[in-house]
């Protein structure tokens, strides 16, 4: 909002206090210059989701992310990321329901998705947030994204340690992205059950070995990534991690990732310390 005087930012600081979405949005008006208005307004604003959700006024956040997009300002992934940090599931659904309402064909990047997701699976909410986020049917044009969602759905549940979350076997040239790693989540929380081993060997069969040949001319270099064999660690490093498996993981630590640029150590320690900070399921 640029340099102000503090009599000016004394009353804006009780407005964002106490004051509701609209009382806001105007006394943010007042600070900015009218010729600047088109300029700054939508920055000011995206720059008072996190205060609010610091001062756990979540709701008006929401109200202000919907104040933005009659404006025509889209922050809906600012806003939901912004509250996800904080905990508040309640706004983080109601202001990504409000995005999809707004604009249907609202596209939103896997790696924020990822990102949502990550924070609903360290908070334990597995069997209630995240089957609310599947649902909400974000990039409809991109033809495999509600098969991806329900993967990563599965392939969290199964982290969690739900019984009832599963991975059927599907043949290679009928699986949809997202597969692989639930299956290979599937054979690491297996693995060890004798009673599953026909269905880990199934499993097994039908993730077929995919590489990335990555090819440096100007290096002189050349080599191949096995994509498979690093979700399957990688797999096997998240379940060590959450059933705090620590000799498991000290074995995992000596191995390969089977990704050149990734070692296993830092694999492992990641998964440590999300499970580490994450809360109990619930």
């Amino acid at each position: 909002m640029g340099p102000q005087w503090i009599k000016n930012i004394v009353p804006f600081w009780e407005v964002l206090h106490a004051g509701s979405a609209r009382d806001i949005e105007r006394s943010v008006r007042a600070l900015i210059s009218p010729d600047r208005h088109g300029i700054d307004l939508e920055f000011a604003l995206r720059g008072l989701i996190e205060p609010l959700a610091l001062l756990e006024r979540g709701q008006v956040a929401a109200e202000l992310h919907d104040e933005m997009l009659n404006h025509g300002f889209q922050i809906t992934h600012r806003t939901a990321l912004t509250l996800a940090r904080a905990g508040d599931w309640q706004h983080v659904l109601a202001v990504l329901t409000s995005g999809h309402r707004h604009d249907p064909d609202l596209s939103t990047s896997f790696s924020i998705q990822e990102r949502l997701w990550q924070h609903a699976y360290l908070d334990g909410l597995t069997e209630t947030v995240l089957p609310r986020l599947a649902a909400i049917p974000f990039d409809r044009s991109v033809a495999h994204a509600k098969e991806l969602r329900g993967w990563w759905l599965t392939a969290r549940q199964i982290r969690a340690g739900n019984p009832a979350a599963c991975v059927p076997v599907i043949e290679p040239d009928q699986q949809s992205p997202g597969y692989v790693e639930a299956a290979a989540i599937q054979i690491a929380a297996l693995a060890g059950d004798s009673s599953q081993t026909m269905i880990v060997e199934d499993l097994r069969r039908v993730l077929t070995p995919k590489t990335i040949q990555v090819d440096l001319p100007q290096h002189g270099l050349s080599f191949s990534m096995g994509r498979t064999g690093h979700e399957l660690f990688k797999a096997e490093v998240m379940i060590a991690a959450r059933r705090k498996d620590h000799a498991q993981a000290a074995r995992l630590a000596r191995l390969s990732s089977h990704d050149p640029f990734i070692s296993a150590a830092n694999v492992i320690i990641d998964a440590l310390l999300e499970e580490e900070t994450g809360a109990a399921p619930r």
